[in-house]
């Protein structure tokens, strides 16, 4: 009877443990947070069990928890997306070029109450509604420049108003903040995210990015 108590003690705590991670992660069949979708609840070591959703995913959003979102199965080639992510388009983002097939939750933002980390989980926020045509707000501009700037030392950081409104427009598309670089000045320069050069313009109350 006694072993018994204990077994259902262990599988009480497990219970309670699973739940205290239980985020979610909604899936898009389309970029921008179109077409088809799915939310995922639980660890899933391969989408190839959800069929047709193995390598169909174009867009996703973070809607609760910190996930390893991962292009291969078995949480291989995994990028580490926090509570509020927003992907607009997984083609763009390292490490899921090609889609996803894995995804797992790693851990669950904590809140601060009254002196007290607590794990309380508040229910997913529903998806936003899909954007307008352009990809972030009438302010940016991708891929619509031309020319470009060739000169200047390299920073880590944003040194003027022009690169934090870059900055800022690469974090919103891409759902994280990435390493980035800086070389040019406060009107156009180039910005080199992830590794990746991209030129940028800020002219006429608006900013254009462009390879």
């Amino acid at each position: 009877m006694k072993r018994w108590v204990a077994a259902m003690a262990g599988l009480m705590v497990m219970g309670q443990a699973g739940a205290a991670l239980a985020g979610s992660v909604t899936l898009f069949s389309e970029p921008y947070f179109r077409g088809d979708r799915i939310t995922i609840h639980d660890n899933i070591d391969s989408l190839a069990k959800l069929p047709p959703w193995n390598d169909r995913t174009r867009s996703l959003i973070v809607n609760s928890g910190t996930w390893e979102v991962c292009k291969d199965k078995k949480y291989d080639h995994c990028r580490t997306l926090m509570d509020g992510a927003r992907v607009a388009d997984v083609a763009e983002v390292k490490n899921l070029r090609g889609g996803v097939s894995s995804l797992r939750e790693v851990g669950r933002r904590r809140d601060w109450d009254g002196g007290h980390y607590d794990d309380w989980g508040r229910p997913p926020p529903p998806p936003l509604p899909p954007p307008p045509p352009r990809r972030h707000d009438d302010d940016i501009i991708w891929n619509g420049g031309g020319g470009g700037y060739g000169g200047g030392y390299v920073t880590k950081k944003p040194q003027n108003s022009c690169q934090n409104e870059v900055e800022r427009a690469f974090i919103q598309r891409y759902g994280y903040r990435g390493r980035s670089e800086f070389s040019g000045n406060s009107i156009e320069g180039t910005i080199w995210w992830e590794g990746e050069p991209w030129q940028y313009r800020c002219a006429g109350g608006q900013t254009n990015i462009w390879r």
